[in-house]
């Protein structure tokens, strides 16, 4: 190929942009009234947030709308960790962490390793320190229950840690990166390895299933899992030691950028990108669809929702009696966190409304209601709804009524199998973007048809 060519085909790469990705702010709320800016925090599922206050030897739990308890520890621990109801405070560098109960704050053990502790990530059964062997510096793993108790112990030899954390760890999985470039898979419990070559240190890595995403300051993201490199992505950003990394279910990727104040979705293979409301110091995952940012000026807690839309599928409802609809559907959520009491079961006659909460069985939700009274068409739907805020409904039948009985032969039974919800507007949010491509698109064919035309006119004259 044509030196020309290849330059503007790779100019072409450059300049195509990434898709856009929406972030739904879901809530602020307001920062705590600490007496000293937090060196760590940690959220758990029930949205209490708690703080590693080192300065005052203390770690504080925060309750939105009720207030501070400040927990003295006894020792400056500026690193947290959350799993389990569990909350763990430590410090790189030290040799004490203490277990404390997430609700309630109550301290539950204090311990002290023989190592020099590095990172403490949560697994299936507890939570597995990280530590650096204190003559060698090889990496010591340590496995503790959720109360406390030590349960293995294990040196990997020959094998250095970088200077910055770099582990991770879900199920019976502990990722970590090494000196040399490697990502090293130790099953819990087990004393071996398997060792993959990235090609290059993660700055971060996240983990779910099982699984690890390393993220490459150049900008190459990677799906690894026991058999291997599963994905590799290429962002063209580039990102640095402390950019948070967020593993999501269905093989998702969120990267926060401090720096850069942007956050980076991979799902699927592509990459999806959007610019960060207001810059952050500090982020933490609540459950697996939430995310709080800290507020530089101390100011304000932002809530930030990257979770997907329930999905409703093989929906039917019949009525057995006159009286009586039986309303069934599959209902799921990709994340994993349909909200308390929903599915619901909706029907509606006029301005008139009734709901039921859907119980489950079989792998199919359903709910009986009785027929309101008033005469008409009656409407059925099935409506779900996410902790995320996402909401989907879809009408299901409809009935003729009357007198809380229905009347309707034709419409005694409706099914509704294995369709989609009804389509969404058009989007137009994506045309522009795509204009600019078509238009870049054409001015760099334009430049490598002048560029090749011209080569071809000199190379005539040349021959004359």
């Amino acid at each position: 190929m044509r030196r020309p060519a290849l330059v503007l085909i790779l100019l072409w790469g450059l300049f195509l942009p990434a898709e856009a990705l929406e972030i739904r702010y879901t809530g602020v709320l307001d920062y705590p009234p600490l007496k000293h800016g937090p060196s760590d925090f940690v959220v758990d599922e029930a949205g209490r947030l708690w703080f590693a206050l080192p300065t005052l030897r203390a770690v504080a739990l925060y309750v939105p709308d009720v207030g501070v308890n400040l927990v003295e520890i006894g020792f400056a621990a500026s690193d947290l960790s959350y799993g389990h109801g569990i909350v763990i405070a430590y410090s790189q560098g030290s040799l004490e962490a203490v277990f404390l109960d997430a609700g309630s704050g109550r301290i539950l053990r204090k311990i002290t390793e023989a190592g020099y502790l590095d990172i403490v990530v949560p697994v299936a059964e507890g939570f597995v320190f990280v530590e650096r062997d204190s003559i060698t510096g090889e990496p010591l793993l340590a496995q503790f229950s959720a109360s406390g108790e030590a349960r293995w112990r294990w040196r990997i030899e020959g094998k250095g840690l970088p200077p910055y954390r770099a582990a991770a760890g879900s199920g019976r999985s502990v990722w970590l990166s090494t000196r040399d470039g490697e990502l090293l898979l130790v099953e819990v419990g087990r004393e071996s390895y398997r060792s993959f070559r990235i090609d290059g240190r993660a700055v971060a890595l996240a983990s779910r299933d099982g699984k690890a995403w390393a993220v490459r300051g150049d900008g190459v993201v990677l799906r690894v899992s026991a058999g291997g490199v599963e994905a590799r992505i290429e962002t063209g950003l580039t990102f640095r030691v402390g950019d948070e990394a967020f593993a999501l279910p269905g093989d998702r990727l969120v990267i926060l950028s401090r720096i850069d104040g942007i956050m980076v979705e991979i799902d699927a293979g592509k990459e999806s990108r959007a610019s960060l409301q207001y810059p952050f110091t500090d982020a933490a995952l609540r459950g697996v669809s939430e995310i709080y940012l800290l507020d530089p000026g101390e100011k304000r807690i932002l809530v930030a929702s990257v979770s997907r839309p329930p999905v409703i599928l093989d929906y039917r409802a019949e009525s057995p009696g006159e009286g009586v609809i039986r309303v069934y559907a599959r209902v799921y959520d990709p994340d994993g966190d349909l909200a308390e009491g929903y599915p619901l079961a909706v029907l509606s006659l006029g301005g008139q409304s009734s709901s039921s909460k859907m119980t489950y069985s079989g792998g199919v939700y359903s709910a009986e209601l009785e027929v309101p009274g008033g005469e008409g068409v009656l409407r059925v739907y099935v409506r779900a709804k996410d902790l995320g805020g996402n909401e989907e409904s879809v009408e299901v039948a409809s009935f003729s009524v009357s007198g809380g009985r229905v009347i309707s032969e034709a419409s005694r039974e409706t099914t509704r199998e294995k369709q989609a919800p009804p389509p969404s507007p058009l989007d137009t949010t994506g045309l522009f973007p795509l204009a600019v491509e078509m238009a870049l698109l054409v001015v760099l064919l334009s430049s490598l048809t002048v560029i090749l035309l011209g080569r071809s006119r000199r190379q005539r004259r040349r021959r004359r």
